[in-house]
């Protein structure tokens, strides 16, 4: 029986980043030398990244930790340990990138056909459309009265003369919850920067796009930064 403190779970963490809390209470271990054995199902479980696979693989070679994978047949005792390793961490990374391509053609089609995307701005909400089948399509965006009030409110506030700061601090100060107030990922609160992204989208003049950014993960963490494609490279839609 393995000691529930030598488990080690990141549940719903994406494996294509260091930044895991057991992850890294796991490599602790290692460094500590109190772990003699690492036993994994594959591969991907350890990471999704190639280059963050081979950096934990040295550094348990290093520390002479023997690495077993369940499902794959991992064993870091045997001297082709190291190719095998790197071919199915590449395999690992490749699969994510053709899931992260197919996810954004099906996005892309439902942008084309009218439908949400997800990640809806504040001031709209969305409801499921089915077929004769009675199966979801998609779903179609609504104007969401409460959040279309404060959207008003934050053009009229700017327009009086207000900054993105001062606007923050008012709807702080009166307790209006923010975009995604619910979300495990959102910072406490109003800040500028959400009023200045607020007055520079163009949803609310009825005009949509999808594919204007692109995201990234910073290498080795879940931080996530985005930059703008090409204009010729995203589609857009007039409502």
């Amino acid at each position: 029986m393995v000691p529930a403190e030598n488990i080690y779970t990141d549940a719903a963490i994406s494996g294509a980043s260091l930044m895991r809390p057991a992850l890294e209470r796991m490599m602790e271990a290692v460094e500590k030398k109190q772990l003699d054995v690492v036993v994994i199902e594959d591969g991907s479980r350890l990471s999704r990244d190639i280059a963050d696979s081979a950096s934990l693989f040295k550094r348990l070679q290093y520390r002479n930790v023997e690495l077993r994978g369940v499902a794959d047949g991992i064993n870091s005792s045997e001297r082709s340990s190291k190719l095998t390793f790197t071919v199915k961490s590449l395999l690992s990374e490749v699969y994510i990138d053709d899931l992260r391509d197919k996810t954004l053609r099906g996005l892309e089609g439902r942008a084309l056909a009218g439908f949400s995307t997800g990640g809806l701005p504040i001031g709209y909400a969305s409801e499921p459309v089915v077929d004769p089948y009675k199966r979801v399509v998609g779903h179609r965006i609504l104007v969401d009265p409460e959040g279309k009030a404060v959207v008003e409110r934050i053009f009229h506030m700017y327009g009086g003369g207000l900054s993105h700061r001062a606007i923050a601090a008012l709807l702080n100060q009166e307790a209006v919850p923010p975009p995604r107030a619910n979300s495990r990922h959102r910072r406490k609160g109003w800040v500028a920067s959400t009023i200045r992204e607020i007055l520079r989208n163009d949803c609310y003049i009825g005009s949509w796009s999808f594919k204007e950014k692109v995201w990234s993960k910073v290498p080795g963490t879940n931080i996530r930064r985005y930059r703008k494609r090409p204009e010729h490279d995203f589609s857009a839609r007039e409502n």
